[in-house]
């Protein structure tokens, strides 16, 4: 199990790097600035020990992994919004 959450961490941790602070996103460094707070919101998740939360998202996040690449910086965004909002 804890193997899942550490990949988790990776997977979002590599996605910040790739990569948006407000709902309006233009910019990769605004992709960044969100994959940023969306890490610090799961990391946090994570501490709470909510497993069966946790798991549920893992499928979202393959998703915004997969948008980590996007020419599109607010689709991005939108994901990454929607991810925290099921936070």
């Amino acid at each position: 199990m804890n193997k899942n959450l550490l990949k988790l961490i990776v997977i979002l941790a590599t996605f910040s790097l790739a990569a948006c602070g407000g709902s309006s996103c233009s910019t990769k460094e605004d992709v960044k600035a969100k994959g940023e707070e969306l890490t610090k919101k799961m990391q946090s998740l994570m501490t709470s020990g909510d497993m069966s939360k946790i798991m549920a998202l893992s499928g979202k996040m393959k998703e915004i992994q997969k948008l980590g690449s996007s020419s599109d910086p607010q689709e991005a965004c939108e994901a990454m919004d929607e991810l925290m909002e099921d936070m």
